[in-house]
């Protein structure tokens, strides 16, 4: 039988903890050796000092007593020398009439001179300029374009050196009295001499300026020419020149054609290369023209070549056409045209016309992709040329 007891307390001690013990103890840097001491600055002093430079007045000039004889060489050298020189100075004409202007212009666009022939008949017109090749030549022609039956006026060509000292505005340094209108001029681009131009009644002429008056003429002949006024003349290059630059000249006329001139100094004619015709046929539709109208010629008023692709020109025409054109487009020769040589088409794209005659075309020299033209409708328009074809 089971009976309540109380035994004694029995204690089991830990196998894995044991009793922790704590140790104190102190730590300290070891002791600096720096040393510091407290000084104090103070600003500078400044002092003024002025500087002056020394009197003129005060200084005593002497010549020497006695001149070199180096000195006396050299004057009696130099001073006929320079006495010479000085009134030269006076002399000389070089600067008068030119007045120093002080003050910047402010318009960008002065009129420097006035040109005129005061001797020609009130009645003529200037109809065309051009500079030679210097920049220092002006040449301009006369004539009319009102002409209601054939031409009996004597026209001119004129020139003017606008680099003389003594220019005289009223009076041409050169003038050449021709039989009849001349409506075109071009100088040639390497020679300042030879200027070539157009007559009203279709011919075609080059002037040699420095040579005797009875050999600066070379014409057309009487069967190879344009037979309505020659509206514009142009330099191109000879696409067969290499190394040395020879030129040809063009020449395009009321009667739509395009004629090709070789320039031969030593001859009294010039030589019908190739021709070629611009036909109604080649106008855009929106010109709306007869049928009736298909085969005959379309009237030039302008012409440009690219300076880029020399092939490659642009026309303008009096019904308000633009042509893109080649000299390089072959096909079948047109005939019943009276030269010497057949004339073949050049059209290889027109564009949007103009509303009048067109004044005047340019095709771009600085990248040749554009077209500027201007006509009779008061507008200006500008064209993208790409691969040949134009557009607005």
């Amino acid at each position: 039988m089971f009976v309540d007891a109380n035994g004694d307390e029995a204690n089991y001690s830990s196998f894995w903890k044991r009793e922790r013990s704590v140790v104190e103890s102190a730590s300290q840097t070891k002791k600096s050796d720096e040393k510091r001491a407290e000084v104090s600055v103070q600003a500078t002093e400044a002092v003024n000092v002025e500087v002056q430079t020394s009197d003129l007045l005060a200084v005593d000039l002497k010549l020497p007593e006695t001149v070199p004889a180096s000195l006396e060489k050299f004057l009696s050298y130099a001073e006929p020398l320079v006495s010479k020189e000085l009134q030269n100075n006076v002399n000389s004409h070089a600067f008068d009439g030119y007045d120093v202007s002080w003050v910047d212009e402010l318009r960008s666009v002065t009129c420097l001179h006035t040109l005129q022939n005061t001797a020609l008949d009130e009645q003529l017109q200037c109809t065309g300029l051009a500079w030679n090749c210097v920049g220092s030549v002006i040449a301009i022609v006369y004539g009319r374009y009102d002409h209601q039956d054939w031409c009996t006026h004597q026209g001119a060509l004129c020139t003017w050196n606008v680099d003389r000292q003594k220019l005289d505005h009223n009076k041409p340094d050169f003038t050449l009295e021709t039989p009849m209108c001349v409506t075109s001029v071009a100088f040639h681009p390497t020679e300042p001499n030879i200027v070539a131009g157009g007559y009203f009644n279709g011919e075609v002429v080059v002037w040699n300026l420095g040579a005797d008056n009875s050999e600066y003429l070379v014409s057309t002949s009487e069967e190879n020419s344009h037979r309505e006024p020659v509206t514009q003349v142009q330099w191109i290059k000879d696409p067969k020149s290499r190394i040395i630059a020879k030129y040809e000249l063009v020449s395009v006329s009321g009667d739509g054609k395009i004629l090709r001139w070789h320039v031969a100094h030593n001859r009294q004619t010039l030589k019908l290369l190739n021709g070629y015709v611009l036909l109604g046929k080649n106008a855009p539709a929106a010109l709306k023209l007869k049928e009736t109208e298909n085969d005959r010629e379309v009237g030039v008023s302008a012409v440009s070549f690219s300076l880029f692709e020399p092939s490659v020109f642009c026309l303008g025409s009096e019904n308000g056409g633009i042509f893109s054109c080649s000299l390089d487009r072959t096909g079948l020769p047109l005939a019943d045209f009276n030269l010497s040589c057949e004339l073949l088409r050049l059209v290889t794209s027109s564009v949007e016309p103009h509303q009048g005659t067109v004044s005047s075309v340019k095709i771009c020299p600085l990248s040749g992709k554009l077209l500027l033209s201007c006509s009779f409708d008061g507008t200006a328009r500008i064209y993208s040329i790409n691969q040949g074809m134009v557009t607005c």
